[in-house]
């Protein structure tokens, strides 16, 4: 849905939708990504390893990553402390 500019209060506006009958839907499964985008002209996307990560992303990602580690690790030291009870 998009509004139109101007006052805030204005009426929303709906895109046009494509329909798609039973045919033209088993046709576009049958077709795999590469052959469709062919067909259309549009480029195929790179994959995801091309891109860089910003520093702001890696670093959450780090923290994450360290953050479930040290907590099984806690967790099992806990664990082997009330199994092993030295």
């Amino acid at each position: 849905l998009l509004r139109m500019k101007g006052s805030p209060l204005a009426p929303i506006q709906s895109s046009p939708m494509t329909i798609l009958s039973k045919e033209s839907a088993e046709d576009y499964k049958k077709k795999n990504y590469t052959e469709r985008m062919k067909i259309t002209g549009r480029p195929v996307s790179p994959h995801v390893t091309i891109y860089s990560f910003p520093i702001g992303a890696l670093s959450s990602i780090t923290n994450r990553v360290t953050g479930v580690v040290l907590s099984f690790g806690a967790a099992g030291l806990g664990l082997a402390e009330i199994v092993g009870g030295n």
